[in-house]
C-alpha cells in the first residue's frame, strides 16, 4: 500500500532515461498517472532544467554527428541508401522543438501538476544555504539552489504531514528527505 500518491521526478532521472519518454519506466509511470493512481508533481525548476538539458544534449549530439560526417566523409561517396541517411542535413531548431514537445506531451499525458516557486520560504532557503544543510553541501552550492527551490516549492505545495515520493539518485535530495 502506498503512503501517498504524490510523486516528484528529479531532472537527473529524465537525463538517465536519455529523455526517452517511451522508456519502460517512464511509460509505466505515465500509465499509472493516467489511471489516477499517482499524481506527478512537476516543479518549474525541473521543467526548466529538463528543457535546458535537452538543448545541451541535442547540441552535443549534433556536434558529434558533424564531427562524424567530417571524419566519415568517404561514406557519403558510396551509392547506398542507408549510408546516405547519415548525411541528411538536420536543423537543430526542429530537433530542439520536437524534443521539448515530447517532454511537454509526456507531462500533459501524465496529468502532471505544475508547482511554481512563487511561495517558497526564502528565509528557510537562506538558512539551509548558510548552515550547509541538505541539499547544500560543501563545494557546489550554486548548483544545489535549483534542488533546494524545488524541494521548498514541493513542501509549500503539500499540506501539513502530507508525504511525497521523490525519484532521484541525488544524494543531496536524499539527505534532505532524511
Amino acid at each position: 500500500m502506498l503512503e501517498t500518491k504524490y510523486v516528484f521526478i528529479d531532472t537527473q532521472y529524465f537525463v538517465k532515461n536519455n529523455f526517452n519518454f517511451a522508456s519502460s519506466s517512464l511509460a509505466t509511470f505515465k500509465e499509472i498517472c493516467q489511471r489516477d493512481e499517482l499524481c506527478y508533481l512537476l516543479t518549474s525548476v525541473v521543467k526548466k532544467e529538463v528543457e535546458r538539458r535537452i538543448e545541451t544534449s541535442i547540441k552535443e549530439a549534433l556536434s558529434s554527428l558533424q564531427s562524424f560526417r567530417k571524419k566519415g566523409n568517404v561514406l557519403s561517396t558510396i551509392d547506398d541508401s542507408v549510408l546516405s541517411q547519415l548525411f541528411i542535413d538536420v536543423r537543430e531548431e526542429d530537433v530542439q522543438r520536437k524534443a521539448k514537445q515530447a517532454f511537454h506531451k509526456y507531462n500533459l499525458e501524465c496529468k502532471c501538476e505544475d508547482i511554481d516557486a512563487n511561495y517558497i520560504n526564502v528565509e528557510k532557503l537562506l538558512q539551509l544555504y548558510f548552515d550547509k544543510k541538505p541539499p547544500f553541501s560543501d563545494g557546489k552550492k550554486k548548483f544545489e539552489f535549483p534542488d533546494a527551490i524545488s524541494l521548498l516549492s514541493l513542501e509549500e505545495h503539500l499540506r501539513e504531514n502530507e508525504k511525497l515520493y521523490i525519484v532521484s539518485d541525488d544524494g543531496d535530495l536524499k539527505s534532505y528527505c532524511n
